[in-house]
């Protein structure tokens, strides 16, 4: 088996991982940013974070195309990174 066809599942992992990330801290900008919140600066360091997630997952997305791979991106249907406030 050659190697592009051995890391597309590692990789695909990846991928999934950095975006799932960049969802979780784009959650936690969006709680610290609101009005009843107002933890602003706070909030910019979680929105920077997720779009460095977001930019890592696009970087592995672009390498496993032009290795041939194919990228397949999963979604947590069950809404498990909803944020509740007690939960802070």
């Amino acid at each position: 088996m050659d190697s592009t066809k051995l890391l597309v599942s590692p990789i695909n992992k990846q991928i999934n991982l950095e975006l799932h990330a960049a969802h979780i801290y784009n959650s936690v900008y969006c709680y610290l940013q609101s009005d009843s919140i107002g933890f602003i600066g706070t909030a910019e360091f979680f929105k920077k974070s997720s779009d460095e997630e977001n930019e890592h997952a696009r970087k592995f997305m672009e390498y496993q195309n032009t290795r041939g791979g194919k990228v397949i991106l999963v979604t947590d249907e069950k809404g498990n990174s909803k944020i509740n406030s007690k939960k802070i």
